[in-house]
């Protein structure tokens, strides 16, 4: 449901495991919404794994979500832990700002 579910409720209903382990969501909206012009996106897509399914997925326009933040209408999720390039530049970008603080 629009503004109540968060990739986060998403994770955990999968499993536990996966809640516990992914950093960001990668978020593919299936319809434009006006909020994601408004949100300020880095452009990770050249940092990301090489992989044909990943680049194919690089060709359409995502969001990184984070966990806890409900989603804002249809979409289709990935799950990004430490383990991947993006989830370790998000957990860095992240620390540096926690440290900054």
């Amino acid at each position: 449901m629009r503004f109540e579910t968060s990739p986060l409720d998403i994770a955990n209903g999968i499993s536990k495991g996966l809640g516990k382990a992914a950093v960001v969501a990668k978020v593919f909206y299936l319809e434009k919404i006006a909020s994601l012009n408004e949100i300020g996106q880095t452009d990770w897509t050249e940092a990301d794994d090489s992989d044909a399914e990943e680049e194919e997925a690089a060709e359409e326009e995502f969001v990184l979500w984070d966990m806890s933040r409900p989603l804002e209408g249809n979409c289709k999720l990935e799950f990004l832990k430490f383990d991947s390039t993006i989830g370790k530049m998000v957990a860095w970008h992240s620390s540096a700002h926690i440290l900054g603080q």
